[in-house]
């Protein structure tokens, strides 16, 4: 077995970050100090937003703004990473499971618009940066708060080239700085809105609940009228993000890229099904993931095995979240959905990130087709 295998997806750190982060140590204050405050800024200026909350995790932001309502049945796809579901739960909010549509992944509106009665809120999973139903969904469901789970997507932009993030779509947006999606900042996650009742209330939530007047007596006065968490990103992951910031375009181009050229490589395979890969879809989404599905799961676990033993990482995303023990015992009557089972019987996601040079790309699609064309 390779003792070096090419991950599906991985970080890029140069000196820049580096310097970037020593510096912030040199701060008097390297948490809520002012590289928080300027990420803040930073994300509203590039996104176009009004507001920008920067967080410890994205499924930190996913909990803050899911504790801004109480008992909402939430439309939520079962095609997820189990965040953006248990946040739902631990909010006392209630999710409802959607089905996917097989092509682009994303929740199928078809499927919303039948069932339109049974849920209050829509979140929206950017699947893979994806967001080619964005503007259908808004539009569909005008008077309903729509959330964007959009961890894989800063970087994307809508159909309309106006970017993800900017809330033109939606109520709020939020994305992940883990290692490996776009940026990093070690650990983080960014929620953007421009509801500035909703901003302010995001800030007091995610630092304990604690607020202090500017009319206080004391200058260690304060008060808390609601419970709130320690969801703060500290300066050091702040100067962090700031600093991959600055390369993001040049990630998502790469990644882009990359996407393109496997897509010509796998064309002509006719034992490989490529979803997302319209000329729209990959031009406007961030390409967090390069997913090629087999003909069955016999197959795609014998892929999974033999890309090993190569050296070449690969993943599933996602188990469907309602295959979760601690799901089914929270949601009596759950059942399988046919594109869900379907997709996540049969996908795999391959290498796909910066720095993956065109030679491993070629040599990882080559060995694929080698695999999977055999009669």
């Amino acid at each position: 077995m390779p003792k070096n295998l090419i991950p599906y997806s991985r970080q890029h750190i140069d000196q820049a970050d580096v310097n970037a982060v020593s510096l912030s140590l040199k701060q008097d204050l390297i948490t809520q100090g002012k590289k928080l405050k300027e990420l803040e800024a930073s994300i509203c200026k590039k996104l176009k937003c009004k507001y920008a909350v920067a967080c410890s995790s994205a499924t930190a932001g996913l909990h803050l703004v899911n504790m801004l309502f109480n008992k909402k049945k939430i439309a939520v796809p079962a095609l997820t990473f189990f965040s953006s579901v248990s946040t739902i739960l631990q909010s006392n909010n209630y999710p409802v499971f959607f089905d996917i549509n097989y092509s682009n992944l994303l929740l199928d509106i078809n499927e919303l618009i039948k069932k339109n009665k049974k849920f209050d809120i829509i979140m929206n999973v950017l699947f893979s940066g994806n967001s080619i139903n964005s503007k259908q969904l808004r539009n569909t469901f005008s008077k309903k708060i729509i959330i964007e789970d959009a961890s894989h997507a800063l970087g994307s932009n809508y159909s309309d080239g106006s970017p993800v993030g900017s809330c033109k779509y939606s109520d709020f947006t939020i994305f992940s700085l883990h290692p490996v999606k776009s940026i990093t900042s070690g650990e983080g996650g960014i929620i953007t809105t421009n509801n500035k009742k909703y901003y302010e209330k995001l800030i007091l939530l995610r630092s304990h609940g604690i607020l202090r007047k500017k009319n206080r007596k004391h200058d260690w006065e304060y008060e808390i009228n609601n419970f709130g968490l320690n969801y703060r990103l500290s300066e050091i992951q702040a100067a962090l993000a700031l600093s991959q910031l600055n390369k993001l375009k040049k990630f998502i181009d790469f990644r882009k890229k990359i996407s393109k050229k496997y897509d010509l490589y796998f064309k002509e395979n006719i034992n490989i099904d490529v979803p997302q890969n319209s000329d729209l879809e990959r031009n406007n989404s961030a390409c967090h993931l390069y997913i090629i599905r087999l003909k069955n799961i016999r197959t795609r676990n014998f892929l999974f095995k033999k890309l090993k033993s190569y050296g070449i990482a690969s993943q599933v995303h996602y188990i469907p979240v309602y295959k979760f023990n601690v799901i089914k015992k929270k949601i009596k009557n759950l059942k399988e959905l046919k594109n869900t089972e379907k997709h996540f019987k049969t996908c795999l996601s391959i290498p796909c990130f910066y720095k993956l040079n065109d030679n491993k790309v070629r040599s990882i699609a080559k060995i694929i087709n080698q695999l999977t064309m055999k009669k």
